[in-house]
This record gives structure tokens, C-alpha cells and sequence, in this order.
């Protein structure tokens, strides 16, 4: 029989990632507060393979469409910080939250 085997295809996968900088603390990404320059890679989650890299933007976003057969692993070395996006696609916020100092530093 001549059957040609199917290979899976790829599909498109999104993921809309959004890190900021909660000064006011209110758990609301306020403009002004997005975290601009922060290093970002998309990974194949099932074979491992780099598949896309980026910046964060002036607003903090970094939005990604890459094709996967399979969920990605969106990573933020930075921040330590990395998830996993369904083939569905997802929007991901990352917030830093504002640490309180001593109040005196020795």
C-alpha cells in the first residue's frame, strides 16, 4: 500500500508575556511600571530546542508566535522565572514585587 505517514504539523503558539515593576503595589500592571530590556527565550518543550529569543519592551512586553507541535517553556533567566504555554497559547505576567529595606543599613 502507498500510505504516506503523517507527521504531526506544527501549530502557531503564543505567548504574551508582560513583567512589571509593582512600585505602587496595587497587583495592577499601571503604565510606567513594565521592566524594559529583560532577556527572554522560547523553548521547545518537548525537544528542548531554542526557538525564539527576545527583549522585554518599553512596556515590558514580549510577545512571541512560534511554531510548536506541543506546549513551549517561556523563560526569564533574569528573574529565574520560566512557565509552560499549551499549544492553546496564554498571556503571562511576571510581577516584581517592591521589597522593604531596613531601615537602617548597617
Amino acid at each position: 500500500c502507498g500510505r504516506t505517514p503523517r507527521i504531526a504539523t506544527p501549530a502557531m503558539v503564543t505567548a504574551d508575556l508582560r513583567v512589571y515593576y509593582d512600585v505602587n503595589k496595587n497587583s495592577v500592571a499601571d503604565p510606567g511600571e513594565g521592566v524594559v530590556g529583560l532577556p527572554v527565550r522560547v523553548y521547545d518543550e518537548v525537544a528542548g530546542a531554542l526557538l525564539a529569543q527576545g527583549f522585554t519592551d518599553e512596556s515590558g512586553r514580549a510577545v512571541f508566535t512560534v511554531p510548536s507541535a506541543g506546549p513551549i517553556r517561556v523563560v526569564v533567566p533574569y528573574l529565574d522565572f520560566q512557565t509552560i504555554v499549551p499549544p492553546s497559547g496564554a498571556a503571562i505576567t511576571v510581577l516584581i514585587s517592591p521589597r522593604e529595606l531596613p531601615s537602617q543599613i548597617p
